[in-house]
């Protein structure tokens, strides 16, 4: 008798591959240059850089380090260096090392919260500014599962369907206990606490708002206004 096998069930569309994801990205990139207002010559770390899909994929003009936990090298371009590490301990590099430090969609999985307090001030260390990307608390469409409001759903639930659909499984990192499954969903003022020099603002990923993004930010102080606060 011949076996039937069952294929693995999918609840999940992946938004990256869809055909405007690259224009929301873009979009996106472009907001968070405006917001710390980057500069040519500026020299950036990209925190948490994976495949260099949402920052590097734009940019070929800046000196970019990109630090992950992941040692395998995936961007390769004249103007990128990347170096294997942990965002909640960046001990390899000085205060204000970078003009300009950027973090897209990597803090949620910082768990416990303790590790997310310690990534979130060592990126205000290493950073004269910085950009950091985190869902929106109250996004329809989840980022990471690609399911509505999975934020919201019961654990049981989110271990039953990652049991049927490995495509829902979360990525581990570092950080993380290997039995912790949820993500770090914070409201802004939440997120501020982390931050506290910094501004967040909501940003519309997707069409309509079904993917939002808090987008939580420190522009650098102008030249001229440090001088003269120094005087002071």
């Amino acid at each position: 008798m011949r076996a039937i096998r069952l294929r693995p069930l999918r609840v999940s569309i992946d938004l990256r591959k869809s055909p405007r994801a690259k224009q929301a990205r873009k979009r996106r990139y472009h907001r968070l240059c405006q917001l710390v207002g980057l500069r040519p010559q500026d020299r950036v770390l990209d925190v948490g850089c994976g495949q260099g899909h949402s920052f590097e994929e734009f940019n070929r003009q800046n000196e970019i380090v990109g630090l992950d936990i992941d040692p395998v090298e995936r961007i390769v371009q004249d103007n990128f260096q990347f170096v294997k590490g942990d965002a909640a301990s960046m001990t390899c590099f000085d205060d204000n090392e970078f003009d300009v430090v950027v973090c897209i969609g990597v803090l949620p999985r910082v768990t416990p919260y303790a590790n997310l307090r310690r990534a979130a001030g060592e990126i205000a260390r290493v950073g004269k500014a910085f950009a950091v990307v985190v869902p929106h608390m109250l996004t329809f469409i989840d980022p990471y599962s690609h399911l509505p409001l999975w934020q919201f759903s019961p654990r049981n639930l989110r271990t039953s369907l990652r049991r049927r659909d490995p495509s829902l499984s979360q990525e581990k990192n570092e950080t993380s206990s290997p039995e912790e499954e949820k993500l770090l969903y914070l409201r802004a003022r939440d997120w501020q606490s982390l931050f506290p020099e910094s501004t967040v603002v909501s940003h519309r990923y997707m069409t309509f708002g079904l993917v939002r993004d808090f987008i939580i930010y420190k522009r650098r102080i102008p030249q001229v206004n440090a001088e003269v606060s120094e005087q002071r």
